[in-house]
């Protein structure tokens, strides 16, 4: 596994449970020759700032072949939801948009609060149609 991809989805060892609050990480597997990456990169670059506690990271699939063979990453993109480093959910969903990753994150979180203000903030801006948040 990458260094940087390692820590952003440090975990702690001392943690055994779902339910006990810890670092969310949200990765996106992507490709730089696939359409529907490019499509995406936009809505999820916005993420970070929606939830500023969540550590938001994408890698390139192409490069590290082994990472998905950890992950089970079959296609991309692909956005895989982490809790204290371990999978609990992955992006199952073929329209890859700012409000469905939102849906996604704030149902698999069960914390609505952690969303900042509301819809107001689900935004894109010009930086963010540049590329990925890369690894």
């Amino acid at each position: 596994m990458t260094t940087l991809l390692h820590e952003v989805l440090y975990s702690n060892p001392m943690l055994k449970d779902r339910g006990t609050p810890s670092n969310c990480s949200v990765v996106m597997f992507y490709a730089t020759w696939c359409p529907f990456s490019a499509k995406a990169a936009p809505h999820f670059n916005a993420l970070p700032r929606a939830y500023l506690p969540l550590r938001v990271a994408a890698i390139d699939s192409s490069k590290y072949k082994n990472v998905n063979t950890y992950f089970g990453i079959l296609s991309v993109p692909s956005v895989v939801l982490f809790h204290n480093g371990k999978i609990i959910a992955k992006f199952n969903d073929t329209s890859f948009t700012l409000n469905k990753f939102a849906e996604f994150i704030e149902y698999f979180t069960g914390n609505y609060d952690f969303f900042l203000d509301n819809v107001s903030v689900l935004f894109k801006l010009n930086e963010d149609f540049i590329g990925f948040i890369i690894l």
